[in-house]
């Protein structure tokens, strides 16, 4: 619930531009702010509920397949060059 406090700050400055630029402001830019602020609100907590909620579960079935790697033990051999060319 706290991500709609978000949309204070679109309400904060609509009523400083009701108060003192009443001339000057349109509706539509009112409808903006308040659109962008909730086009962004559900945006990030559709993202944050999937993100949390999102599990995959296996319940009830049985291991069919088991599946073992071995250590690498395999000898590497690396030469290093210094700036003369030797090795």
């Amino acid at each position: 619930m706290l991500i709609y406090g978000s949309a204070i700050l679109p309400v904060l400055f609509t009523i400083y531009m009701l108060v003192y630029h009443r001339k000057s402001v349109k509706v539509w830019e009112i409808a903006a702010q308040f659109g962008v602020a909730i086009l962004v609100m559900f945006i990030v907590k559709v993202c944050a509920d999937v993100g949390r909620t999102t599990d995959t579960e296996w319940w009830g079935n049985l291991a069919t397949e088991v599946q073992h790697d071995e250590d690498w033990n395999e000898k590497v051999y690396y030469y290093v060059q210094v700036a003369d060319g030797q090795v």
